[in-house]
Formats: C-alpha cells, sequence, structure tokens
C-alpha cells in the first residue's frame, strides 16, 4: 500500500491546517536563517572595506572611533596628532607611504576627506576614470557621488544635515539659534569651489561615497598650516615631501608599510604617549568576537524557539488526531498494517517539515538580502549575504530533529490497538 495516497487526502482535506504548520515552520526557519545569513555577511563587508588599510596610526584614545573615523568614514571627535609625526612616518625607510587623512568638511551630506595623490592611487588601484588631482581646486569623487569629471562644488563645515530630521517642526527662535549655529561652523571655513577631475572606481566601501582633495585644501580652507613653506618654491604644491616646520594637526594617519615585519616593527614604535598603531584587523577581531557572543545568544534563541514550534505543531497533530481516530480504525480492521499508518503520520508531518524549511530558507535569504541592502545604502559598505553550508546545516538540523521528533505522535499510532479507536470514536 502506498502511504502517500492517503497523506495527499489528508493535505487536500485539511488545507487550512497544513498552510499553518508549514507557515509556522518557515518563518522559524527564516529567522534563524536570517541571523546566521546577515552576521556572516556583514562580517565580510567590513572586512572587506578593510582591505586597503594595513597600519592606522592617531592620537592616543578610541581605536574603534579612529578606525570608524578612518576606514568607515563615521564622524566621531578624534584627537589631533602632532604633523611632525607625519614627517618622521613619510621619510621612514620602512614606510612605503604615509597618507594623512583630514576630515570634517562635507558636500551635500557626503564626506569630503582630505589626503594624497599616492593614497589615492593605492585606493584605486591606478584604475582611476580621469585623472589623480594635481592642484588645490581639485577633487576625486567616489563611485557613488553624483558628480561628473569636470563638475565643481564647494563643501561646507561639518556633518551636519538638517535633512536627518525632515519631519522636524522649529519655531522662529529654533530657526534663529540653528542659523547662528551654522553660521559658527563657517566662521572659521573658507570658500574654495573645486573641479572633479578624476573617479574612484566602486571598491563597495563607503568611501564610494566620499569625495577626496588635496589634504593642504583642507588645512588652507580652515587657516590651518599646510606642510608647505608658504615663502618658498612648493608654497601651492600638494602631497609629500611635507616641512615638518609647517605641519598642523593630524586626526589619522594611513600607513603602507614596506613589508610583514616593517608593518609590527612600525605599530611597536609608535605605540607611546603621544601616539597609538594598529592593525585594523586587531579591533575587528574584538568586535566580531563581540557579535559572535550576540550571535551564539541569537541563535540559541532561535534554535528554542524551533524547538517550541515543533512541540507545538505535533501538540496539534495528536489534537488532530482524534479527529483521525475512526479513519485510522476502519483502516486497521479493514486489514491495514500498524506499519502503514506510522508510515502515513511520520510521511505527513515530514512533508510539513521539509517544504516549510526549504520556504523558511528562501525567505530567511529574502529578508537578510532586504536587510543588507539597507545597511549598504546606510554604510556605504557592500553587504552581499549567502546560503553557506552553515546556514544549510542550521536548517538541516532542524529537519533531523523534527524527523526524530515526528516519531512520537507516529509511534503512538503504531501501538494503539484498532479497536480502542473504534470504540473512542
Amino acid at each position: 500500500m502506498n502511504p502517500f495516497i492517503l497523506i495527499l487526502a489528508i493535505l487536500r482535506r485539511h488545507r487550512l491546517i497544513t498552510l499553518l504548520f508549514v507557515a509556522i515552520v518557515a518563518l522559524s526557519i527564516a529567522l534563524g536563517t536570517g541571523i546566521l545569513s546577515q552576521e556572516k555577511a556583514l562580517r565580510q563587508g567590513t572586512t572587506t572595506a578593510a582591505d586597503k588599510f594595513d597600519l592606522i596610526v592617531g592620537a592616543p584614545g578610541s581605536q574603534i572611533d579612529l578606525l570608524l573615523s578612518s576606514i568607515y568614514l563615521q564622524p566621531k571627535d578624534l584627537e589631533l596628532m602632532d604633523g611632525k609625526i607625519l614627517s618622521d612616518l613619510a621619510t621612514n625607510p620602512e614606510v612605503e607611504f604615509a597618507a594623512p587623512l583630514a576630515f570634517g568638511d562635507n558636500y551635500d551630506g557626503f564626506p569630503v576627506v582630505g589626503s594624497t595623490p599616492e593614497f589615492v592611487t593605492y585606493l584605486a588601484d591606478g584604475e582611476i576614470e580621469g585623472r589623480v588631482f594635481e592642484g588645490r581646486d581639485e577633487a576625486i569623487a567616489g563611485a557613488d557621488i553624483p558628480l561628473n569629471i569636470g563638475d565643481r562644488f564647494e563643501s561646507a563645515h561639518g556633518h551636519l544635515d538638517l535633512s536627518d530630521n525632515p519631519g522636524a517642526n522649529f519655531d522662529a527662535d529654533a530657526d534663529a539659534d540653528a542659523d547662528a549655529f551654522l553660521e559658527a561652523l563657517q566662521a572659521e571655513h573658507e570658500s574654495l569651489e573645486q573641479t572633479v577631475v578624476g573617479r574612484l572606481p566602486r571598491t563597495g566601501t563607503p568611501w564610494d561615497r566620499a569625495l577626496i582633495t588635496p589634504v593642504e585644501s583642507v588645512w588652507a580652507i580652515h587657516d590651518l598650516p599646510t606642510g608647505h613653506d608658504p615663502a618658498g618654491p612648493r608654497a601651492e604644491a600638494i602631497g609629500e615631501p611635507f616641512d615638518a616646520n609647517f605641519l598642523t594637526g593630524v586626526p589619522a594617519i594611513i600607513v603602507k608599510p614596506q613589508g610583514f615585519a616593517e608593518a609590527y616593527n612600525l605599530r611597536s614604535a609608535y605605540r607611546n604617549a603621544t601616539t597609538t598603531a594598529f592593525f585594523p584587523a586587531e579591533i575587528l577581531l574584538e568586535l566580531y568576537a563581540i557579535m559572535g557572543d550576540a550571535r551564539s545568544i541569537m541563535s540559541f534563541l532561535a534554535l528554542m524557539t524551533q524547538l517550541l514550534v515543533l512541540l507545538g505543531i505535533f501538540a496539534g497533530i495528536l489534537a488532530l488526531m482524534q479527529l483521525f481516530k475512526k479513519q485510522f480504525g476502519v483502516l486497521r480492521a479493514m486489514g491495514a498494517p500498524r506499519l502503514y499508518l506510522f508510515a502515513v503520520l511520520w510521511g505527513f508531518l515530514a512533508l510539513l517539515i521539509s517544504v516549510g524549511s526549504i520556504i523558511g530558507l528562501g525567505l530567511g535569504w529574502s529578508l537578510s538580502s532586504v536587510v543588507s541592502a539597507l545597511l549598504s545604502r546606510r554604510t556605504g559598505i557592500a553587504i552581499q549575504p549567502g546560503l553557506s553550508a552553515t546556514e544549510l546545516w542550521a536548517a538541516g538540523r532542524f529537519v533531523l530533529i523534527g524527523y526524530g521528533l515526528a516519531l512520537i505522535p507516529s509511534g503512538i499510532l503504531y501501538r494503539q490497538p484498532a479497536i480502542d479507536n473504534l470504540n473512542n470514536s
């Protein structure tokens, strides 16, 4: 006797209950899949974004703030190092190049970062559309900046963007206060119109949403020394060599060491009372450890939820079996073997679990994709979720547990005498 014929008959007769059970299983699987997939995608995206940054040197303080500001372009209040440290690093034989980063300005909400031509070439792997800037009135646009080569723009001071709160209602006094605040921000900010002369290739990092200008232009706009003798032949030059006597404070320096051993030497040398130096991977590992702990907790909660879902389904099936008692009793009286009824009920439950798990995998991946797209849009980090062996094993573990638990109601039916079903129906 073919148990699938009876299974299909049960499915047709109890469509609503069947769909409800499948939906519950699917949502349970989607929760676990989404958590695992999203955490892994976020980890991969943030790691890729940091690949180009071998060593970061900054003032003593929060290394996490320095990391978030230098790599992920999140506005942070960073302490400044003595400008002479940049000159020392630039002339250090263990350093391939040392690029300062100057923050604090924006164009239409996009960060404007001052640096050097060497940094731009390195960041783009030499594949720049157009050319690298050669003067202080020139700039490089990231792949997502809505400016073309030849377009001109003026940067504004700070990261303030009132459009972040479009629904806010300000009264006259509040408007006046806001205007006064903006005027104060611009007080030390000179006007400089700059021309986009090149565009970076897409990197899948927050730098796709940044404008890079000569660091000298950022310093000059804020009426600071520009690293070059204003009375010397390099008064209007950009990039190295810098004159230590005319360098202002620097929030961060990206260092490209000559090799592996040199990287560790530099990190050790610049970890002192006046500076801090670290590999981005060090901080990311600490953050990943925190994320891993959170993921473990969430995964455990998801697993417990899945087990409760399974127990709830089987409790419902046990209740449903009361409706099947007469039918199963008649089948037994007609000679249907116990193993056949066992196979029917176990197959019915296994089918619900299997179909729900497959739908849940797809739903979990879709949910993770939507969340990743929102995070990518907000942070500029390319976050691409996928289904790996980890997610598949988590779903497979759920299915195996479900198959095992399905033996309980099936076993009860197997052991139940046919006469009891007929008498109690």
